[in-house]
C-alpha cells in the first residue's frame, strides 16, 4: 500500500502528459505528412467520346400494346448497331454518335418502319404496326360441263374402261389455275366432266391397264391441247394407236398355245407393254400401241423369236413368225 502511494504523483504526471498530447494532435495532427488537394482541371474545349451516346425507349403497336421481339437497328459511323425489344417492348441502343440517326424496326416477314431520332434520347416511343396489304384478287372461278366421245383408231374396238385425263397447262402454283381431273370412258365410248374448271388442258387417253398412270398416251399430238370455256362443245377425240398381231405354229404345223409375247418400244426399253399369251388357235394380239418402232419377242418352249415391227396409227401390223421349235432337235 505504501508503494502504491509512493507512485501516485508520477501517475498524475503521466495522465497530464497524455492529455496535452491529444490536445496538440487535434490542432496540429500527428506529425504525419499532409496530402495536398487534387489539382483543378481546366475542361474548356473538352468533348466526350463521339460514341458515348445512346437511345432507348419502347416499341408499341398502334393500340399502345408493347411489341416484343422487334428488331431495332441503326448505323453509327458505318457500324450496324442492333437489339431486340423485350417483353415490355423496351430497347436500348448504345455506343452511338450524337445527333440525328435513322432507326429501323423490323419483325419477321412484315414491312419495315424507319424513324429519324436524335441521340441521346431515353424517351422514345416508336409505333410499329405494319400496314396489312390488300389480298390478291382471285379470278372468279368458272366451271361448266364437258362431254366428249372417243373415236376408236380401229373400227369395232371397244373403249370401255379407258381413262381420259385433263392436265392443266398452267403450273399448279398459278393463282386461278385449274386442277388435273380424270374420268372413265363408257361402253358407248363417251365420257363426261360434270363441273370442269375453265382453262387450257393437255389431253391423255390411257388404256385400262394403265389407268391412274401417265403413259401410254393414245391421243395424237395434233389434238393434245384443248381450251374449255362456257362456249365449249362436245369433244370428238380420235384415238391414235395401232396394234400387232400374228399366229404361232410349230414345225409340225400345229398351233402353239400359251406362248409368251412381249412388246417393247425401241426408244423406251424401260416401258414394256403388258405381255400376252397366244390363244388356242395360236393367235396373239397386242393392242393400244402408239405409232413407232417396237421390238417383238416370242418365247415358247426352248425357242426364242425376235423381230422389229413398225406400228402405224389405225392399222394392224401382222407378223409372220417362222415355225416355232418347241424342243431341241431329235426330241
Amino acid at each position: 500500500m505504501k508503494r502504491l502511494l509512493r507512485w501516485f504523483p508520477y501517475l498524475g504526471l503521466v495522465v497530464l502528459g497524455l492529455a496535452i498530447a491529444v490536445r496538440s494532435a487535434e490542432h496540429d495532427g500527428l506529425g504525419l505528412l499532409s496530402i495536398p488537394d487534387p489539382p483543378v482541371l481546366d475542361l474548356e474545349g473538352y468533348e466526350p467520346s463521339p460514341h458515348a451516346h445512346s437511345v432507348s425507349g419502347q416499341v408499341l403497336a398502334m393500340e399502345g400494346v408493347p411489341l416484343a421481339e422487334v428488331l431495332v437497328m441503326t448505323q453509327s459511323e458505318g457500324e450496324l448497331i442492333w437489339t431486340h425489344s423485350d417483353l415490355e417492348g423496351r430497347f436500348e441502343l448504345t455506343n452511338l454518335d450524337a445527333g440525328p440517326l435513322t432507326v429501323t424496326l423490323a419483325r419477321r416477314a412484315q414491312d419495315r418502319r424507319t424513324y429519324e431520332v436524335v441521340a441521346p434520347n431515353a424517351q422514345l416511343e416508336l409505333l410499329y404496326d405494319p400496314p396489312v396489304s390488300e389480298p390478291p384478287t382471285l379470278p372468279e372461278i368458272e366451271e361448266s360441263e364437258l362431254t366428249g366421245e372417243i373415236l376408236a383408231a380401229i373400227a369395232g374396238r371397244g373403249l370401255l374402261g379407258y381413262e381420259v385425263q385433263l392436265i392443266p397447262v398452267l403450273p399448279p402454283e398459278t393463282i386461278g389455275a385449274p386442277i388435273p381431273v380424270r374420268t372413265l370412258v363408257g361402253a358407248d365410248r363417251r365420257f363426261l366432266f360434270s363441273k370442269l374448271l375453265h382453262g387450257e388442258y393437255r389431253l391423255r387417253l390411257l388404256p385400262p391397264w394403265a389407268v391412274g398412270g401417265t403413259w401410254p398416251n393414245l391421243i395424237g399430238e395434233d389434238q393434245g391441247v384443248i381450251v374449255h370455256g362456257a362456249a365449249s362443245k362436245t369433244l370428238a377425240l380420235q384415238q391414235s394407236c395401232g396394234e400387232i398381231s400374228g399366229r404361232l405354229i410349230d414345225v409340225e404345223g400345229d398351233e402353239v398355245v400359251g406362248a409368251l409375247v412381249r412388246v417393247t418400244p425401241k426408244d423406251r426399253t424401260d416401258r414394256p407393254w403388258i405381255p400376252v399369251l397366244s390363244s388356242a388357235s395360236g393367235q396373239f394380239q397386242v393392242l393400244d400401241l402408239p405409232p413407232g418402232l417396237y421390238s417383238l419377242r416370242v418365247e415358247a418352249g426352248e425357242d426364242r423369236y425376235i423381230e422389229e415391227v413398225r406400228v402405224h396409227p389405225g392399222e394392224t401390223s401382222r407378223v409372220d413368225v417362222r415355225p416355232i421349235r418347241l424342243r431341241s432337235g431329235g426330241q
